[in-house]
């Protein structure tokens, strides 16, 4: 290890390789792992402004007693990239022929080192090499993801396709993947769903597969609407607690209301209001408590204050009110609003179960984020979930959605595989040796039906179990429910089961135990 005090000049030093050794060259560059790389002045300021700007500056003569001169008097610039990637950027940017770049890794650390260094011919090549077609036989989906962490919305066009029309996006991965926006992935899904088989326009006797981008892209896009809050409609005037004649401090909202505090109570709720929150010069003559202002409107500011205050806390609050009062709850530090907020969670997450498993997730709140995925697995299809869109997607890294979207595979899995029953049916006792065998009590999935020996309840219930992963897609009310308690009620009862008290109701009775169960059966699968 190098001393700390210990200068550049003193330091042990590696010679690269050439081009980047020759005497002629008029400055050095140091990699991290301590390779010098002698580099000529004109031609880095040609290839990046950045460097063009970096090397215009008025250096120190070279015997002065600083760190950034070798012993020979050149200077010496230290970079954050290691000689591997300082030697393949340096290469694309001199006038000799490109390097071969065939690994991911290294291209994406090109990528970053050209964009960080502005240098558009090194970028230009690093680009071409991420979608050079070895690469996207071998990952498209990786190249796909390497192109959306740079938001290079060319080159991630080509790889999705190719990544599309191979079929490796549906259960594949890439250690990129958790890293791109997750409204690029879900475009990629998007257009994964419109892959389809078509006769080849040159070759009519094959077939290829081909995708529609009409709807999909760009696959990078601002966030839509205006920020969360603008254009809400304030409060009318501030309300009790916040008119208080004895207060000794003034919040100031965004929209010009004036709430009026007690300053040791908010300064208990918040360790940082009053030092984020720029304080009011007052005229002359004003009643002379110190007023500060906040950027938050009036809706919201009532809103955290209520939480922080002991008096009734907001019993609902509209999706986009409560995203804003978190972000405020978490600039401010105001732990108890945070926990208002988290105990009430349930109450909130109906309207906007997505937006919400966001915002869960980005506080780390991890039970929370699961409740919003539980509801949206419970109250919609697997391909509504799939379709759902909110702006946040743009700016939020993918791991949470992918994670979502695993979640809600993982419960179409199990509520639709395989499953044993066992039924509470008490009319079954009072039925024949015949009926009871007919309709067990104990029962797997893959039975047959009584009145369909081709059919299992599996095969009834698999396809609406697979799309609606919930025990609330066998209540009774439900059309594939009411279905299969019509067969079962119409169901002959044939004459030698009269005079056991074998009937319709029995059949019913049976039918509607066999729901609990595997609805029972379901969630416990689910959970």
């Amino acid at each position: 290890m190098v001393p700390a005090n210990q200068s550049v000049s003193q330091r042990p030093n590696r010679q690269a390789s050439e081009p980047f050794d020759r005497d002629d060259a008029d400055f050095i560059l140091r990699s991290c792992d301590m390779v010098q790389f002698f580099v000529h002045r004109i031609i880095l300021a040609l290839s990046s402004p950045l460097f063009s700007t970096m090397l215009s500056l008025p250096q120190p003569p070279p015997e002065a007693t600083v760190p950034d001169y070798a012993t020979d008097g050149r200077p010496v610039i230290e970079v954050a990239e290691d000689s591997e990637t300082l030697d393949l950027f340096l290469r694309l940017c001199y006038p000799m022929v490109d390097p071969p770049l065939v690994s991911f890794p290294l291209i994406r650390r090109l990528l970053a080192t050209a964009m960080k260094y502005d240098a558009p011919s090194a970028l230009h090549s690093a680009k071409k090499a991420l979608v050079q077609p070895s690469l996207l036989e071998e990952d498209p989906l990786r190249s796909f993801a390497i192109a959306c962490c740079f938001r290079l919305e060319e080159e991630a066009e080509i790889a999705a396709e190719k990544a599309v029309i191979d079929d490796r996006v549906v259960g594949k991965t890439c250690p990129e993947i958790d890293e791109i926006p997750a409204a690029a992935y879900h475009r990629l899904l998007k257009l994964n769903r419109t892959r389809k088989l078509v006769d080849s326009p040159k070759f009519p006797d094959l077939q290829c597969y081909v995708v529609d981008f009409a709807d999909v892209s760009p696959f990078f896009q601002p966030c839509a609407g205006v920020p969360e809050g603008h254009g809400r409609t304030s409060l009318q005037a501030v309300e009790h607690p916040f008119d208080a004649s004895d207060a000794t401090l003034i919040l100031r909202s965004r929209d010009l209301l004036e709430f009026r505090v007690n300053g040791a109570l908010i300064t208990l709720a918040s360790p940082n209001i009053l030092q984020l929150a720029p304080q009011i010069i007052q005229p002359a003559g004003a009643e002379g408590l110190p007023m500060h202002s906040l950027e938050e409107d009036s809706v919201v500011v009532d809103a955290i204050l209520r939480m922080c205050y002991p008096v009734e806390h907001p019993r609902s609050l509209e999706p986009a009110v409560l995203l804003d009062v978190l972000d405020a709850a978490g600039k401010y530090q105001m732990k108890k609003v945070l926990q208002v907020i988290r105990s009430s969670w349930s109450t909130f997450i109906e309207h906007q179960p997505l937006r919400l498993f966001f915002a869960a997730t980005q506080c780390g709140w991890h039970e929370e984020a699961r409740m919003c995925a539980r509801f949206l697995v419970d109250r919609h299809e697997v391909r509504w979930i799939y379709s759902q869109y909110v702006s946040v997607m743009e700016t939020i890294a993918n791991r949470p959605y992918r994670r979502l979207l695993l979640y809600v595979d993982e419960c179409s899995k199990a509520a639709s595989a395989a499953i044993k029953l066992v039924l509470d049916n008490t009319q079954s006792r009072e039925s024949c040796s015949n009926c009871c065998a007919r309709f067990p009590t104990a029962l797997a999935s893959n039975t047959r039906l009584p009145w369909n020996s081709e059919t299992s309840l599996r095969l009834l219930f698999h396809r609406t179990l697979k799309s609606r992963p919930s025990r609330t897609t066998l209540l009774p009310t439900t059309a594939v429910a009411k279905s299969f308690l019509s067969a079962a009620v119409n169901e002959p009862i044939p004459l030698y089961c009269v005079k056991a008290r074998c009937s319709a109701a029995r059949n019913l009775s049976w039918a509607l135990a066999v729901l609990e169960s595997y609805g029972d059966t379901v969630e416990k699968a689910v959970e």
